[in-house]
């Protein structure tokens, strides 16, 4: 109950404490609506998230493609590619904890600035040798996205 004014002393009578259950459970209006199980809503780890991710799974999540996939994939894009598909792939490659930087490292120098971003926010969370290296290289990159990609997506140097 909300009151728009100043609550007197003698105006209170009794105080309760209110169940848990009160209220709504993530937003307001959330009773009925389907659950969100897209990758960017997601909170891994969640009560019941994968009973619900396996019950109502996203279509445009699922198991990113191999490896090897994703590298032939870069390949066919062509020289220097076409920047919608490299994206796709990169965003593919930035799922993943670890990956080929090296075979990767030749989409710096893409002309597309959007590709170049991808690739920043793909490599940004790996654990490979070289990440830091890629990053410090496009951290010097002409263009300001590029720029302010690595600032915000690289892990702090201590």
């Amino acid at each position: 109950m909300f009151v728009p004014r100043a609550v007197a002393k003698r105006e209170v009578h009794r105080v309760r404490a209110v169940r848990q259950v009160t209220g709504w459970r993530y937003f307001p209006d959330s009773n009925g609506m389907t659950p969100c199980t897209c990758y960017g809503c997601r909170v891994r780890g969640e009560y019941g998230s994968q009973r619900l991710r396996r019950r109502r799974p996203h279509p445009l999540d699922g198991p990113a493609p191999a490896t090897p996939v994703l590298l032939r994939q870069i390949a066919a894009a062509g020289t220097p590619g076409d920047p919608a598909k490299l994206c796709e792939t990169l965003h593919w490659f930035g799922l993943r904890r670890r990956g080929p930087v090296d075979q990767l490292t030749h989409l710096a120098d893409h002309p597309d600035p959007r590709v170049r971003v991808a690739l920043v926010e793909a490599v940004a969370g790996w654990s490979t040798p070289g990440v830091k290296e890629l990053l410090h290289r496009l951290s010097r990159d002409p263009h300001a996205d590029v720029r302010e990609a690595v600032e915000f997506t690289a892990p702090e140097q201590p």
